[in-house]
């Protein structure tokens, strides 16, 4: 089964994260689809949120979608998804990827990132 990632695509550091996401399920033999959370495909699974989202047997979101996506991370990456089963390291996952998420846009700037609408991509 494919993995479904959305991610804010107007986010560099998003983009640069979810480029190398990609090159994890690559090396891990993972499907994986990308799309950007305002595409026509988060449009139409209601996505609001601008945090992270990955859709494999159930809705992962923010930390919780960095934890799982951590179980194709090459090490030393992978201990983040084993550690994601503790509460204490669960929550301190949260807490930075809280921080990160607020303060991404200092650290690396907006990218342009056009999705076409519903509307056009059908004329396509």
């Amino acid at each position: 089964m494919a993995w479904k990632l959305f991610y804010d695509a107007s986010c560099q550091l998003c983009h640069e994260s979810q480029l190398r996401v990609e090159g994890w399920a690559k090396a891990a033999g993972q499907p994986l689809e990308v799309h950007a959370l305002h595409s026509p495909e988060g449009q139409l699974l209601g996505l609001t949120t601008k945090d992270i989202v990955l859709i494999v047997d159930r809705t992962y979101v923010g930390s919780d979608a960095w934890i799982k996506l951590c179980e194709i991370a090459p090490w030393p990456l992978r201990w983040v998804s084993v550690a994601g089963k503790v509460p204490v390291a669960r929550w301190a996952v949260a807490v930075v990827y809280r921080f990160v998420a607020a303060t991404r846009h200092r650290w690396r700037g907006q990218r342009e990132c056009p999705v076409p609408s519903n509307e056009s991509s059908a004329k396509g």
